[in-house]
């Protein structure tokens, strides 16, 4: 009984971790392209547009190894939590985004910027509580996760899960660093 007892705890310890557990062979294929892909230089503002519009911004960079270019279908999936500071509602967007071809090798510069805006809605202070920056790829409908930064969180799925309400992130640049001759 109290062997019975220990395995439920584990598993429901596991399953509460939100953690999706991949095949072995998937995890083998992670193994080997940890590192090849980067997340940096992660910062966050707020911005207006002309027409009196706010947003929430997230920037950061990526390097990925273009010895992968044609190998994996890469994929980015960037969850955000935002805590307004003075109502405390809390909203959370995610998107997926297909990095663009790797330009030619030698003009790439080894690196990729990024932004992401949230528009401000009904938030008055807006403040980033968390984030979860993936760079994987689409495996036998499993996502496998190769380049990460989180803040505040383990995975993307504790940002889904923590509640709030949902709200629309867009990719306004996505832009390549290449070298000029």
């Amino acid at each position: 009984m109290k062997r019975m007892l220990s395995i439920f705890t584990l598993l429901c310890v596991y399953c509460s971790a939100g953690a999706e557990a991949l095949p072995d062979y998937l995890q083998d294929m992670q193994e080997d392209y940890q590192g090849r892909i980067k997340v940096w230089a992660i910062k966050d503002d707020d911005v207006e547009d002309d027409n009196d519009n706010e947003f929430f911004v997230l920037q950061f960079e990526s390097r990925q190894d273009d010895r992968d270019e044609g190998k994996l279908d890469y994929q980015m999936r960037v969850t955000v939590q935002l805590t307004d500071k003075k109502t405390k509602e809390v909203v959370y967007a995610q998107t997926t985004k297909v990095p663009r071809p790797l330009p030619p090798n030698d003009w790439y510069a080894d690196h990729t910027a990024w932004e992401f805006r949230i528009p401000f809605g009904d938030l008055k202070k807006p403040k980033l509580t968390a984030y979860a920056i993936e760079f994987g790829f689409l495996k036998d409908s499993h996502f496998v996760p190769v380049g990460v930064d989180y803040d505040e969180v383990d995975n993307a799925e504790e940002i889904l899960k923590g509640g709030g309400t949902k709200v629309r992130m867009k990719c306004t640049r996505s832009a390549h660093y290449s070298y000029s001759h």
